[in-house]
């Protein structure tokens, strides 16, 4: 949240409101009973709803789907375009206050919630990735990206098949970026409470007309969440993020599954991020005024409402203008920092619901993992009749019988309790796979693959070291790791 310590005086503003709604080139503003035309930042497209008045049927073949609708409206002339979309549905309505014309259709960059990503990159700034998937879109849409910012880190993503917009979300997530599209279809992507409006504001006496559930919600807060991603032999990486403020109640959020995140670094970030949005939740409220002409999504305003005792600049998540004869006017409605229960849900309940039909990757719900790759020896101890080569660990001569390869120690936060073993490779049935937490003073064998062991009495400590002696005969005639971890809590 931007810092509200400094002093704000508004100027009163006058509002002189003029109104233009065109349907297919064609002014409609009389006949406009009720409209809203919704515009939010990264949790989606702007949508819009028109109810027109149709006494006898009047206008009830005029207008088509595919059709463009524009809404204008400011304190002078009519001119700024504040919403452009395409007509989605038509339908007639009819009761005891008459006959009317309802129209629903979605802002003009609708194409972006329709078409499917397949994507890579390794180590690319966010904004360079979203620069580059708007690259891949026909240049007859005419998406544009003049106001995208860099973020400053990197990092390395994979899509297939993905929505467009599913993509913008991840990579505002991943950044603390906002990012929408204006009406002439060009990207803004901006960091987070860095853009504020001074031109527009709320405030009691003045424009406010109402509050609604000014408020924190502690229904989404959470303190943990655990980072899935994968390594590049298909076996599961993990790392819980926990909140310093975590005590016996522990509330689980996620998981945040990534396969691009084929790194423990990688894999803790994805966490962290995702943890980051489930704590420390802001307020939340929608409030309604007159007009606010020149408000964005994703811009912060000032909000003064004295006897709620209410000064506050916050994000503007989604700005509604709603207009119509029986609006006497234009009302604004703005929604700061509230997750909004729509589209956005549903997809997260339908992976939500793929999830618990799926294979489970971490059935017995550990924290972390201590992986190993082989594609160098940076995790290596110690050989015994062992290296590591061309991304395997392998017997060091084809004349051994067996070797054993220790790894570096991995330091816990608290004593470790459960581990399970996961690995990937071949003639491996006589290998065995030990694990110490005393630095390898003990060690102490595996009960099997993807089983969970606990630790003897006499094993307790937090600094995780793995042994695996490779043991070849006729059964095992040259075995080879590719891959392993240690998932633990």
């Amino acid at each position: 949240m931007i810092d509200t310590t400094d002093f704000f005086i508004p100027i009163p503003k006058v509002r002189n409101t003029q109104v233009k709604v065109e349907i297919n080139g064609v002014d409609e503003t009389s006949k406009i009973l009720d409209s809203g035309w919704v515009k939010p930042v990264t949790v989606g497209i702007g949508t819009f709803n028109i109810q027109l008045k149709n006494a006898f049927g009047r206008i009830s073949d005029k207008y088509q789907k595919g059709q463009t609708v524009k809404f204008y409206f400011d304190n002078t002339n009519k001119t700024r375009l504040q919403f452009e979309g395409r007509i989605d549905f038509i339908g007639e309505s009819m009761g005891a206050n008459g006959q009317f014309l309802e129209i629903k259709g979605r802002h003009k960059s609708w194409l972006l919630t329709e078409t499917k990503v397949n994507y890579s990159a390794v180590n690319a700034d966010p904004a360079n990735i979203l620069k580059a998937i708007i690259d891949k879109l026909p240049s007859s849409y005419g998406f544009t990206y003049n106001n995208v910012n860099n973020v400053g880190i990197n990092i390395s993503k994979e899509w297939n098949y993905v929505d467009f917009w599913d993509c913008v979300k991840e990579l505002c997530a991943i950044s603390r970026f906002d990012c929408r599209v204006d009406n002439d279809l060009d990207f803004h992507f901006h960091k987070r409470d860095t853009i504020v409006n001074y031109d527009e504001f709320i405030i009691e006496g003045m424009n406010h007309r109402t509050t609604n559930k000014f408020g924190t919600d502690d229904y989404q807060e959470k303190t943990r969440v655990t980072g899935i991603g994968q390594d590049d032999a298909g076996i599961p990486i993990l790392y819980t993020a926990k909140s310093a403020t975590e005590g016996e109640e522990k509330r689980e959020g996620g998981p945040a599954k990534d396969t691009s995140a084929n790194t423990v670094e990688k894999v803790q970030a994805l966490a962290e991020g995702k943890l980051a949005e489930l704590t420390n939740r802001p307020p939340q409220a929608t409030f309604r005024s007159y007009g606010l002409e020149t408000l964005e999504p994703g811009e912060n305003m000032w909000i003064i409402i004295m006897r709620q005792k209410i000064n506050i600049l916050p994000r503007v998540l989604i700005h509604t203008f709603r207009f119509g004869s029986k609006r006497g006017g234009v009302r604004s409605e703005v929604i700061i920092e509230k997750e909004v229960v729509g589209i956005n849900q549903v997809i997260e309940n339908i992976i939500t619901t793929v999830n618990k039909t799926s294979k489970a990757i971490n059935v017995n719900q550990l924290e972390f993992s201590h992986n190993f790759d082989f594609n160098n020896d940076n995790l290596t101890e110690s050989h015994g009749q062992t290296e590591v080569k061309e991304g395997l660990l392998v017997l060091s001569n084809a004349g051994f019988d067996d070797g054993t390869w220790t790894s570096i120690a991995k330091t816990a936060t608290n004593n470790i309790t459960k581990l399970e073993l996961r690995y990937e490779g071949k003639d491996l049935t006589s290998s065995i796979f030990s694990f110490s937490l005393d630095n390898g003073v003990n060690f102490q064998k595996f009960i099997g693959k993807e089983a969970l062991t606990t630790p003897d009495p006499g094993q307790s400590g937090k600094n995780l070291k793995v042994k695996i002696k490779l043991v070849k005969n006729d059964l095992n005639a040259n075995p080879q790791l590719n891959s392993a971890a240690v998932f633990f809590t």
